[in-house]
């Protein structure tokens, strides 16, 4: 799943100084800047790749690593759970695809749209709660893959002036996704219950669809979360008019 995180990561190399020539830059009022972010993101993301860019301090994007990610599920539908993911190492963004930019710089706000084959992570977890009016329980580590994944991020701001200098302050970070198929591998469930355990991560996988619906808004305020919080720090230190070129 690509996400607006690493677009804003990919515009903050355009603003600094020490930008490889390789890169794209665009500018304000060209007619055609959604398109050009297109191209830009699209071509950085695969240059960044595995070894990030040190200097700027740039992580690297296969794997992308996530402190933390809390979903806490609650009501009495079909799924009701608190789960907690630590330690996340995600792969598969640098095969994805920027299919839509779509800037309101007079809004300080940025849309874009991303698809990606397969997006999956690594985790360890805690789980507690009812699927499908069964019990789940267990501390671990899992796997969770998601097919064709879409991704829609809706980026606000306000501008903030600082040393003559105005910046884009986020306010907002909006997260839509859909994917074709979700996988699951919770490994310890039921404290290493193997035939609960197998049970359970079967039942997750035949009823892929109703567990994606159940999670989705969840899901997106979670990752949510950690984007906007990732995306701050680079609008807080990088000039609205270097991220952007007039």
């Amino acid at each position: 799943m690509i996400t607006t995180a690493i677009i804003l990561a990919v515009l903050h190399l355009a603003s600094s100084a020490t930008l490889p020539a390789t890169f794209k830059q665009c500018h304000q009022k060209d007619p055609s800047l959604n398109e050009c972010l297109k191209v830009a993101v699209q071509d950085a993301i695969q240059q960044i790749g595995t070894n990030g860019i040190p200097d700027l301090g740039v992580g690297p994007l296969e794997p992308m690593a996530v402190k933390e990610v809390k979903v806490d599920q609650g009501g009495h539908g079909p799924v009701a759970i608190k789960l907690q993911f630590t330690n996340l190492k995600i792969y598969g963004i640098p095969e994805s695809t920027i299919t839509k930019a779509d800037t309101h710089l007079d809004k300080y706000q940025l849309i874009s749209e991303s698809q990606t084959p397969i997006f999956r992570f690594d985790a360890d977890y805690v789980i507690d709660g009812q699927i499908l009016v069964l019990p789940i329980r267990g501390k671990g580590v899992c796997n969770i893959t998601l097919e064709s994944l879409t991704a829609v991020h809706d980026i606000k701001g306000k501008p903030v002036t600082r040393d003559g200098e105005v910046y884009m302050e986020l306010t907002s970070y909006g997260l839509k996704l859909k994917t074709k198929r979700l996988h699951t591998r919770f490994e310890n469930l039921f404290n290493g219950d193997k035939t609960l355990g197998d049970t359970m991560n079967k039942v997750l996988n035949e009823n892929h669809e109703v567990i994606f619906n159940e999670l989705r808004s969840s899901l997106e305020k979670a990752f949510g979360n950690v984007f906007l919080e990732y995306s701050k720090g680079i609008f807080h230190n990088v000039p609205f008019n270097s991220i952007f070129l007039p």
